[in-house]
């Protein structure tokens, strides 16, 4: 491991990001246990060309930084074989942290362009070295993820976007990648909408002969987004909502009008009127739970009397046969 010094903050070289692996870690708590006992494991560094470069422990060093702290513990290393150095300094980080998706892009992309490294290296060893299987498979998948500029890149992973939803949004144009990362700032989405609203948009650029960023930029997006307000799960709803309305404006105009026509029949409470997701069917299941034989009667009475409203039924029947 080599012994441990003391050494002047100033004289690590802390632009030498080489054999970091850490991108937009909150160095909070580990700030508060710096600033309480100090750097319990210090820093591994080597020296190279009278400098001072940090192989592990860019986090610890970052919290010393903000605590202005002038002088620090440090493990000098001897040099080695710079692959070498950068496998020993993943696997300290696997045990003690993990990677995110984005660190094992920004990783990986590095390495297989400054060190020119071989992909089946990259395969056997890199992967590995930062907790996955060695498959082909992944690696093509991250350096797909990779392809998305960094800042985009650091945007979608502070908003939770996984590597899944990174890899569909490397399909996109790189200004519609920042558009949609803009977007997706002042707005909430679960994976699951946020993969929804990337195939509706790229389905709708596709159908009408639209770039994406020009789908984002419309008026009818614009507007939906200012009804919704500053709310930011309101304002995903809303543009997943415009986009279902731009992709499929039969359906949605379907849809909406059976809700309708199942607010006026004034349903009993508990009572479910369904039909299948795109009225491929014509009929409707109708549900409830009743947890005595007086609770029974008491639904059905209710039922009985929402049948009375023909109306309401004939345009709820109305909506299944698109008439």
């Amino acid at each position: 491991m080599g012994a441990i010094e003391k050494v002047d903050l100033g004289d690590l070289d802390l632009s030498d990001l080489t054999y970091c692996s850490s991108l937009d870690r909150d160095t909070g708590p580990l700030l508060s246990s710096v600033e309480r006992v100090g750097l319990i494991v210090p820093p591994r560094v080597q020296e190279r060309d009278g400098r001072l470069v940090i192989v592990s422990g860019f986090l610890r060093v970052q919290a010393a930084v903000r605590l202005s702290m002038k002088i620090l513990p440090v493990h000098i290393t001897t040099q080695s074989d710079p692959l070498e150095t950068l496998l020993s300094s993943l696997h300290e980080n696997r045990f003690t942290r993990g990677f995110s998706w984005i660190e094992r892009t920004w990783v990986l992309e590095r390495a297989l362009e400054w060190f020119r490294v071989p992909e089946q290296w990259a395969i056997d060893e890199l992967l590995p070295a930062m907790g996955l299987e060695p498959a082909k498979e992944i690696l093509r998948q991250h350096m797909v993820a990779a392809s998305i500029p960094l800042d985009v890149r650091r945007k979608l992973a502070l908003l939770g976007c996984s590597l899944a939803n990174a890899i569909r949004i490397a399909s996109l144009e790189k200004e519609d990648q920042m558009v949609l990362a803009d977007f997706l700032t002042s707005s909430h989405m679960s994976e699951s909408m946020l993969r929804e609203c990337i195939e509706l948009l790229k389905e709708i650029a596709m159908r009408d002969a639209l770039r994406v960023r020009d789908i984002l930029r419309s008026p009818q997006v614009k507007g939906a987004l200012e009804r919704a307000e500053g709310d930011r799960v309101q304002r995903g709803k809303a543009l997943r909502e415009q986009l279902l309305r731009w992709r499929m404006p039969r359906w949605t105009e379907l849809r909406d009008r059976f809700e309708r026509a199942k607010g006026r029949l004034k349903l009993p409470r508990g009572v479910s009127v369904k039909t299948s997701p795109f009225f491929e069917t014509k009929g409707v299941t109708v549900t409830f739970e009743a947890r005595s034989p007086q609770e029974f009667v008491e639904i059905v009475e209710k039922l009985k009397n929402a049948s009375s409203h023909w109306e309401a039924l004939r345009e709820l029947f109305s909506a299944l046969d698109g008439s």
